[in-house]
């Protein structure tokens, strides 16, 4: 998937189902700040507004992205099984 803007194309679901806590108050998007932290179930933003070049996720809680400055970062989280 490529977007140009991908804050143009979440800003209308972000009041319900994003976690923006971490934004800065001066984002250059314009989306709404400050909102939904530690509500369970929202999406968040895991390079905390950095632009990420590439993105690649098995499942969740297993990922990995790089950065447009060319930082590597991985998440591998071990779920675990009842």
């Amino acid at each position: 998937m490529e977007t140009v803007d991908v804050y143009a194309d979440i800003s209308g679901d972000v009041e319900a189902k994003f976690d923006t806590s971490e934004f800065p108050v001066n984002h250059p998007s314009g989306i709404p700040v400050g909102k939904k932290k530690t509500v369970v179930g929202v999406m968040k933003d895991e390079s905390c507004v950095k632009i990420i070049a590439r993105f690649v996720s098995m499942r969740p809680k297993l990922y990995i992205f790089k950065e447009y400055e060319g930082v590597e970062v991985k998440n591998v989280r071990e779920l675990k099984r009842a």
